[in-house]
């Protein structure tokens, strides 16, 4: 028989809708995909979406995203009213049947995606999982069955940090593959010249609204910009010093604006996404000293020194931040010094997602 050249690497994904959840997890998979198929690995995705209760919206969105990766993928709508009290057996039939194991050389799972694991373990195929968060490192600590699928199965982080949670929650070695982040579609260009506008991307107050409340209600002189569709005081007014962009599609609306980004989560991130892409774009940021934040920076910002083991004052956490901002746009040699710095690391961030990439391609060719 005729050694197949082009080997077919699978995403198998059982998606729970979460409305406080962002999709982050998924849109670096999906990236991270894009580069496997672009270095010639056969790729398709299988997204298994519980519709019911689900927005109409969302398979949609998921599609949408695959799309733009340019990842041939197969959105699989179920309901578990259909499925009875043992859903969770059926939609593992549903996955183990619907994913062809004679084509399939490599799956690869996500997260806390206990489903697609199992199946993949019936199935006998041999693949990597991938963890994008620390919540979804945590839901394995006391869960032993699964543990042990883990085990069998090269593991993955999305940063040095998460890499380091894997080993000291679950004793797991992992390697690192920092996400791609489509920074081509990221990169902006035209002047670099700006006004003294401060960014921030929002998607709850786990990311620092409060903060951001406090701060731009001290700083009325600073114009701010603000992304996400979850920011917490959207409903209300905003003062004259704040645009609320909402969801935006081409972020690159949203670099254009700004001269700093500030990125004030008040949890353990694995990697800041925001912060990449504001370095390519030669964008200064100034973030908390929390969790794989430090990781993504690099000397591209400034860091903020916060307690996460107590409730953090936005007061407290805004005052620093405020002589942060103060700092970058009134000392032009500063920025410049800062604005270098960033674009230094968004160049190292690219090698390293590259070599990376690189390095699974040849590992299951």
């Amino acid at each position: 028989m005729k050694k197949r050249m082009n080997k077919k690497v699978a995403l198998s994904l059982v998606y729970y809708y979460n409305p406080i959840s962002c999709n982050g997890g998924l849109l670096s998979t999906f990236e991270a995909l894009r580069q496997l198929q672009l270095r010639g690995v056969n790729v398709e995705a299988y997204i298994f979406v519980n519709y019911d209760p689900l927005p109409n919206y969302v398979p949609r969105a998921i599609s949408q995203a695959a799309i733009a990766a340019e990842i041939n993928h197969k959105i699989l709508p179920y309901s578990k009213t259909e499925m009875g009290d043992q859903s969770q057996q059926h939609i593992s039939k549903m996955v183990i049947d619907k994913i062809p194991d004679s084509r399939v050389d490599h799956i690869i799972t996500i997260d806390n995606d206990f489903v697609s694991l199992f199946a993949a373990a019936i199935l006998d195929i041999p693949g990597s999982h991938f963890f994008n968060a620390l919540i979804t490192i945590k839901n394995y600590v006391c869960n032993p069955f699964y543990m042990k699928l883990l085990k069998k199965r090269k593991i993955f982080t999305s940063s040095k940090f998460l890499q380091k949670c894997s080993k000291e929650l679950l004793d797991l070695d992992a390697e690192i593959w920092y996400p791609n982040h489509g920074l081509s579609n990221v990169r902006i260009t035209g002047s670099n010249k700006k006004g003294d506008v401060v960014g921030y991307y929002s998607y709850g107050k786990h990311k620092g609204d409060e903060i951001v409340n406090y701060i731009t209600g001290r700083m009325p002189q600073v114009k701010f910009v603000i992304m996400g569709g979850d920011y917490s005081n959207r409903s209300g007014p905003l003062p004259d010093n704040v645009e609320y962009m909402g969801e935006v599609k081409d972020v690159r609306k949203f670099y254009k604006k700004v001269k700093i980004v500030i990125v004030p989560s008040i949890v353990e991130e694995a990697f800041s996404r925001i912060i990449i892409e504001a370095a390519i774009n030669g964008i200064p940021a100034i973030g908390n000293k929390i969790g794989g934040i430090p990781e993504a920076m690099g000397q591209s910002g400034m860091l903020i020194e916060i307690d996460h083991d107590k409730k953090i004052s936005p007061q407290y956490v805004g005052e620093q931040y405020i002589q942060a901002i103060e700092k970058l746009l009134n000392n032009a040699d500063a920025y410049t010094k800062y604005r270098e710095m960033a674009l230094r690391r968004a160049k190292e961030y690219e090698l390293e997602e590259n070599g990376m990439a690189h390095y699974f391609t040849r590992n299951i060719s």
